[in-house]
């Protein structure tokens, strides 16, 4: 709402903004608002603005996700963050809310607007930690673009209920799994390696 005010541009139905949520910015700047690719860079450029001013503050935790982090922690999980979000946002973000200790690392999107397709940020990911055993990584998210960046490196993943996407999205866009509550994902771990230790 703010790039597009300072694009001088008004919105009377605000439900298209729920589609921003997950996918790179200037691609659905460019989808949903006809953007010209520079039109979107600034765009891109106002939301980053106001990032850096307010948003990066303004992000709440989900009821149950500390909890599960802790629990994943203790159980010496490793667990990191795949984002197309900027890799400098997401680490105010998590310092914020002060859960950077449950996190080993974050790889995203680059302030230029480069590096932001999840199936990228998440192979970058998975080479910059020398991660190989893909069978024991799995990708969670609320996105088709979580799901398919998964595929796209032949991993699984955990579509979840919780944040913005819906069921039918992650359903089409082939989710390992599927889960309602942060408090499940545990339990999907823990199924996952009975699963693999009986092959």
């Amino acid at each position: 709402m703010y790039a597009l005010s300072k694009l001088n541009i008004t919105l009377d139905d605000k439900s298209i903004l729920k589609k921003f949520i997950g996918p790179p910015l200037a691609k659905s700047f460019m989808k949903y608002f006809d953007f010209t690719e520079d039109r979107a860079k600034e765009a891109v450029a106002y939301c980053q603005e106001y990032m850096r001013e307010k948003g990066v503050y303004e992000a709440p935790l989900y009821d149950g996700i500390k909890e599960v982090l802790e629990t994943l922690f203790h159980k010496r999980k490793r667990v990191f963050i795949a984002t197309s979000k900027p890799e400098e946002f997401a680490n105010q973000i998590i310092k914020h809310l002060h859960i950077e200790d449950f996190f080993e690392g974050i790889v995203g999107a680059n302030l230029d607007g480069t590096q932001t397709d999840k199936a990228e940020v998440i192979k970058l990911l998975l080479e910059k930690y020398a991660i190989t055993e893909k069978s024991k990584v799995v990708m969670v998210g609320d996105r088709e673009h979580d799901i398919l960046g998964a595929i796209s490196n032949n991993i699984d993943s955990v579509g979840v209920l919780y944040g913005y996407g819906e069921r039918a999205e992650l359903v089409l866009a082939g989710a390992t799994h599927i889960i309602e509550r942060p408090a499940e994902l545990p339990d999907i771990i823990k199924m996952r390696e009975k699963f693999a230790g009986e092959l």
